[in-house]
């Protein structure tokens, strides 16, 4: 029973350090290669050669990375959607979720039950952040942001499974930027998050004070 025992916790232990240690990785890489291109509340905006679709993640400091011109060439209506929508994994606290149930996930490391909860509780927040998004808005609105929901995928991000990690949310799958060539090169920035230029490639915009970031 002690052999047991041990090979138990020893097995959720290793889990959680698997599944903490990728996340980590994954932040540490991202954050390396990324450039600041605005904030969103207490939520920073970044842009990052690592991802081909926006993403939340992060806690204490929270984090969505945007691929790189995302903001400056993009649909804006379809890009706002999909902003709101990584926000909503922070305003309803999903990551700090997905971070607390890791050690009880940990304990049932040997049960394929646990990798369906992890699924369904996923599926959960998905499905909720889509209803915080499209409460209250016009049938138009609800049109556009269902054709971006029927673009969802998980596509692999240059430094995570973004499905497969604590404290992270799904991603978008998007098409190409060539797709939106006839758009303005430059779309106002949605209300409520300034959005500063960068050095980084497709960093293009300027806040609303004209600032620009280094």
């Amino acid at each position: 029973m002690e052999v047991g025992l041990a090979v138990w916790l020893a097995g959720a232990a290793i889990f959680l350090i698997v599944r903490f240690r990728a996340y980590f990785q994954m932040r540490r890489l991202m954050l390396g290669n990324a450039c600041d291109v605005g904030r969103a509340d207490n939520v920073r905006l970044i842009e990052t050669s690592l991802t081909s679709a926006p993403l939340a993640f992060g806690v204490i400091d929270k984090v969505v990375a945007l691929p790189e011109g995302f903001l400056a060439r993009w649909d804006r209506q379809a890009r706002d959607l999909a902003l709101e929508h990584e926000l909503a994994h922070h305003k309803g606290h999903d990551l700090l979720i997905n971070f607390l149930v890791q050690p009880l996930f940990a304990l049932h490391w040997f049960n394929p039950l646990s990798y369906l909860g992890w699924l369904a509780l996923r599926r959960d927040q998905e499905a909720a952040c889509d209803a915080r998004v499209i409460a209250g808005r016009e049938a138009e609105q609800r049109a556009t942001y269902a054709k971006v929901i029927a673009s969802f995928g998980w596509p692999q991000c240059g430094a995570c499974r973004a499905n497969g990690l604590p404290g992270v949310g799904r991603q978008i799958h998007y098409p190409s930027f060539e797709e939106f060539e006839n758009e303005p090169a430059i779309a106002p920035a949605a209300p409520g998050w300034a959005r500063p230029a960068c050095g980084c490639p497709g960093g293009t915009a300027a806040d609303r004070n004209g600032h620009l970031c280094g």
